[in-house]
């Protein structure tokens, strides 16, 4: 599955994480995504950074994809939230600047 920004196809593939224990652990245990991967955790409105080795970039997603909040570059041992939104896309480091994602942008799969 590719992440699509505006309609347009991106190179991104989206990892899911669609129950509790997915939703829990995130990216935990996750060395760092791979180069061209996102993970996308639905449901969900808020963002620990706690026990990762790296930085992230953090999109919240309203039930339609329409981006509420972008979070550039979310250091280790961060909380972040955004109690509107119906889902979160994690990134790469610095990935939301190279794809010019704005907030009104619409994210869909």
């Amino acid at each position: 599955m590719f992440l699509h920004l505006n309609d347009i196809k991106t190179e991104y593939v989206v990892s899911s994480a669609c129950n509790f224990i997915q939703r829990a652990s995130g990216l935990i245990f996750r060395k760092q995504l791979l180069t061209n991967e996102v993970f996308h955790i639905k449901p969900c409105n808020s963002v620990h950074t706690f026990g990762m080795k790296y930085a992230i970039d953090i999109v919240y997603l309203d039930k339609t994809g329409v981006i509420l909040k972008i979070i550039k570059n979310m250091q280790r041992r961060r909380i972040n939230w955004c109690f509107k939104a119906h889902s979160v896309i994690e990134f790469n480091s610095n990935t939301s600047d190279l794809l010019a994602m704005q907030i009104g942008d619409v994210i869909s799969f």
